[in-house]
């Protein structure tokens, strides 16, 4: 028994997918974090882009996945960094969250799938992923950020907020 080309099971496809969504938003990051060094914090962070860039050209039956995809990369990243395994969880779990929130808000002011080909688009982007979606993310990883650093928190989520949200803009349309 043969299988046509490309005709590969569900579950490996779904795999695949998965894999390579959790390779690019890992790499996306690392990528991020090398070219600022030791500068501190990002002020863009492109992995959110690229998340809910492909969040919404996705079809909806694939955002489970890539929703796991993202929780994995993200983790990966924040393990690569340094990061004790709790810290980890409580920063990938906001980044995770981020982007599915964000394409399910830009869909419900859009009132359509997300195109981009008209003003109200731009308007669902921005109000839907860049400030509504990302800002309530953002108060749980700037409490992360502020019990774990000692830190501030007001200050740790609007740099949180403030790169996602650019990130978002710069990278999710060209995605």
């Amino acid at each position: 028994m043969s299988r046509a080309l490309g005709s590969a099971s569900p579950k490996l496809r779904s795999a695949a997918i998965a894999v390579a969504f959790a390779s690019l938003y890992f790499l996306t990051a690392v990528l991020t974090e090398s070219l600022i060094g030791d500068a501190g914090a990002a002020v863009l962070w492109p992995a959110s882009g690229v998340y809910l860039g492909v969040m919404l050209v996705a079809p909806h039956r694939r955002w489970p996945t890539l929703v796991c995809a993202a929780a994995v990369g993200s983790l990966a990243f924040y393990l690569y960094g340094g990061s004790s395994l709790q810290v980890s969880v409580a920063f990938a779990v906001p980044s995770s969250a981020e982007g599915f929130l964000g394409a399910l808000l830009v869909e419900r002011i859009a009132r359509r799938r997300f195109r981009l080909a008209a003003p109200h688009d731009l308007f669902a982007l921005v109000v839907g992923g860049a400030v509504v979606a990302n800002g309530l993310m953002a108060l749980s990883a700037g409490a992360v950020a502020a019990q774990t650093f000692d830190v501030s928190f007001a200050e740790s989520w609007l740099r949180w907020w403030s790169a996602d949200a650019l990130g978002m803009l710069a990278v999710a349309p060209i995605v």
